[in-house]
């Protein structure tokens, strides 16, 4: 919205607007649709599920790309020596 002409200030938030609620609405509708087909222990059971594997892949692709760091080049950087 910032880099938007600004005699088209109003138009972008109100785009920005339009979108994050249609965005928030329709982010309802998978939970519901499982909730619908199974149950509600069945659906939470399936959202930490899903918590838990993105939880695992983060932990190791941090700790992939921290091996792949050059600590050595940015140290006086990093603590300040």
């Amino acid at each position: 919205m910032e880099i938007a002409p600004e005699h088209m200030a109003g138009t972008s938030h109100a785009l920005a607007g339009l979108f994050s609620n249609v965005g928030m609405m329709l982010a309802g509708f998978p939970l519901t649709y499982v909730a619908k087909i199974y149950d509600w222990q069945t659906t939470f059971l399936l959202l930490g599920t899903v918590v838990l594997v993105t939880v695992i892949y983060l932990v190791f692709k941090i700790k992939k790309e921290l091996s792949n760091f050059p600590a050595e080049k940015y140290r006086k950087v990093i603590f300040l020596s």
